[in-house]
């Protein structure tokens, strides 16, 4: 695999690993059957209004400054969010159900049924209950008939989104910065510091409107634009599960560390200082800012973990 390929794959993926890839097989699913009954009924026809989302036991929250919140404590996803509101607004009756159906549905629909509620600025806006039967969403206004729902254009059960737990919303985002940005990265590979390396951010450089405002000490023969490449391809980095099995932490952590990852940007809460542990041909990072285990694709985060040549011509 060559370097660009690498960096290509990297940015390819950034928007791609998340919890259950629910929503891309939502986004990605080929168009198939019409619709039948009322369409508008379940459709989020304003998702920039919505403030409050609840899926049962799952509710998210947009707060002040833009960012969600699971359950009040948990940072939400916002790739997740975002995707969520588009599905949102997509979605629309599948079909009507058969008399036969809906006794079938109904008691299934009162005892074990769990709400949807959509709330703009603590002003309900839409409501039903829903359960997922025989592969199916189905879902019921109040005082209206249970029906089958789908999202518009695809045929994949968004039933599986509306079940996904607090813990599943939680922000899978291990680094975000950019060239604008960006004013420290480290590199470091303890046992071989042959291959670490630094990027600095050059004030003057900038000011001076040079075309290529890093400093790369360590490198011979720079390729600038392998370099812009790379620190364009970390805007979003993305991790595949947390991992909460204290058990599992601790054997972690008792691996050599293989790298160090140190940043420093612009703004201060995207400053990272990440421990990259291998083990059995798997990648788990320690984010330290916010101690947090997790897996990372190993495939992927190798765009990641360059060596100092690599950015040599």
């Amino acid at each position: 695999m060559t370097l660009n390929t690498k960096i290509k794959g990297l940015i390819g993926l950034n928007v791609g690993l998340f919890l259950a890839i629910v929503l891309v097989a939502l986004l990605n699913s080929q168009p198939k059957s019409s619709m039948n009954g009322n369409t508008t009924n379940f459709m989020l026809e304003d998702s920039a209004k919505i403030t409050k989302i609840v899926f049962g036991k799952t509710v998210l929250v947009k707060e002040a400054l833009g960012n969600w919140v699971a359950n009040d404590t948990i940072q939400a996803d916002d790739l997740m969010i975002e995707q969520l509101l588009s599905l949102l607004q997509k979605l629309t009756v599948k079909r009507s159900l058969a008399p036969k159906s809906q006794e079938e549905v109904l008691p299934l629909l009162a005892q074990k049924g769990e709400k949807v509620e959509f709330y703009a600025d603590k002003q309900l806006q839409k409501s039903f209950t829903y359960i997922v039967h025989n592969k199916e969403t189905i879902a019921q206004m109040p005082n209206d008939a249970p029906v089958a729902l789908k999202v518009m254009n695809y045929n994949k059960n968004i039933g599986d989104i509306f079940s996904l737990s607090p813990k599943d919303w939680k922000n899978k985002t291990l680094i975000s910065t950019g060239w604008q940005s960006l004013k420290l990265l480290v590199i470091d590979y303890p046992k071989n510091p042959e291959n670490s390396f630094s990027l600095t951010f050059d004030t003057l450089a900038y000011q001076q409107q040079q075309t290529f405002f890093f400093q790369f000490k360590e490198a011979k023969n720079l390729d600038s634009v392998m370099v812009f490449n790379y620190v364009q391809a970390l805007n979003s980095v993305r991790v595949q599960r947390y991992i909460d099995d204290k058990i599992l932490q601790d054997s972690i952590t008792k691996q050599p560390v293989f790298c160090q990852i140190t940043i420093e940007d612009l703004n201060s809460r995207r400053n990272r200082k990440i421990k990259v542990f291998a083990r059995n041909n798997q990648l788990f990072t320690f984010n330290e800012t916010t101690q947090q285990f997790a897996i990372v694709d190993t495939k992927y985060f190798a765009g990641v973990l360059l060596r100092r040549k690599d950015f040599e011509k």
